[in-house]
């Protein structure tokens, strides 16, 4: 889960990218959104960036390792 409830972004999208850049997954979030649950289950094996996005500009990035 991603909690965002104690920032003051305005957060409109979450997205996951793959090593090699290509977009996994992309979820445009309604405004005042601030918790965002994510599961990689079905995923392949591998490294992953969890980006979120404020205003359309990334203000957060996590890498996720999946094994």
């Amino acid at each position: 889960t991603i909690d965002l409830t104690e920032t003051s972004l305005i957060t409109d999208s979450v997205k996951v990218i793959d090593l090699f850049g290509k977009i996994i997954q992309n979820e445009n979030l309604n405004s005042g959104n601030k918790k965002f649950q994510l599961s990689i289950r079905n995923f392949p094996t591998g490294i992953y960036f969890v980006k979120v996005f404020d205003e359309g500009l990334p203000v957060w990035t996590q890498k996720i390792i999946k094994q």
